[in-house]
């Protein structure tokens, strides 16, 4: 997609990257590689009232996915993750059945997906209530 779109990279102002949210384990937001933007603010408030508990990382600091090549030199697309996983130094991280074929829809903990959902459309009403838009617009 941005190869074929380059022009659109500069108006990315944020994009949230969201995996393996269908798991019982806790919650992780790994934060943007640019600190300190209205979105750090914003995910790190949304998540703490959401689950004091929640788990903030710094950038590249967990699962090493997408977030790792949309912030790739030359790109720099300020990319969120949240995740649900077990922790980095458990010998099953992310989870058990990563990658294998035991990776099925039937280990999906369908409370957790509702949660996670209701988690995401926090943080969307709340960068709606902070009048940030989110809209690619191709510069003149």
């Amino acid at each position: 997609y941005l190869s074929h779109n380059e022009d659109l990279i500069p108006t990315f102002r944020g994009v949230l990257f969201i995996e393996m949210l269908g798991k019982n384990y806790p919650f992780i937001l790994q934060k943007l590689s640019q600190a300190n933007s209205i979105f750090d603010k914003i995910m790190e408030s949304i998540v703490k009232e959401h689950d004091p508990e929640f788990k903030i990382e710094p950038f590249l600091q967990n699962i090493l996915n997408n977030e790792r090549m949309f912030n790739a030199p030359g790109i720099q697309v300020p990319m969120f993750l949240i995740a649900s996983t077990m922790p980095k130094s458990h010998e099953d991280f992310p989870y058990k059945e990563h990658h294998s074929s035991l990776d099925t829809p039937d280990n999906i903990d369908l409370d957790n997906l509702k949660e996670s959902k209701e988690l995401i459309l926090k943080i969307i009403d709340a960068i709606e209530a902070n009048g940030i838009s989110f809209e690619a617009k191709k510069k003149d």
